[in-house]
């Protein structure tokens, strides 16, 4: 029997419940709830299913899925996405649509992959890695070293 969600604010549930094994779960909720625990910016928690749903939707121009939808599909109580649940979630994951069926594709997207995927996907950081690209290291290195610096304001104005 399913736990009542968490999070049902207005950012949505957080968190699919853990009910035995990724197959009792099936492998399209293993797999979402992969993805989603790989998302958020770094040093900070995975984004929540409405957090998710609302850049969704957003990205769409259209409301395309709900927070509840996707927790219910993350946590196996839904498993019937139509194709275009299937395509968006893919683009925003920036993965194929067949990674949540395949068996033979076993998780081998790395946290890597699916960071940079969901980033390359914002324009802004396409336009400055395409900005960045044949700059000489030396460059490239003091570019890290600025961004380094950046994250650090970030991660002491979000504390203070």
């Amino acid at each position: 029997m399913a736990r009542p969600a968490t999070g049902n604010d207005e950012t949505g549930p957080t968190t699919a419940e853990e009910d035995g094994s990724d197959r009792a779960r099936g492998l399209l909720a293993t797999r979402l709830e992969s993805l989603r625990m790989r998302t958020g910016v770094k040093g900070r928690k995975p984004l929540t299913w409405g957090q998710i749903a609302k850049e969704i939707n957003s990205a769409t121009g259209d409301e395309v899925i709900s927070p509840s939808f996707l927790y219910n599909l993350a946590n196996g109580t839904k498993d019937n996405p139509t194709r275009r649940h299937l395509a968006v979630l893919a683009a925003y994951f920036g993965i194929p649509v067949s990674y949540f069926f395949e068996d033979d594709l076993s998780d081998s997207l790395s946290a890597t992959d699916v960071e940079l995927a969901k980033a390359i996907n914002d324009p802004r950081v396409r336009a400055l890695a395409l900005a960045a690209a044949g700059l000489p290291n030396q460059s490239l290195d003091a570019l890290r070293t600025v961004i380094d610096a950046m994250w650090a304001q970030v991660h002491t104005t979000q504390t203070s």
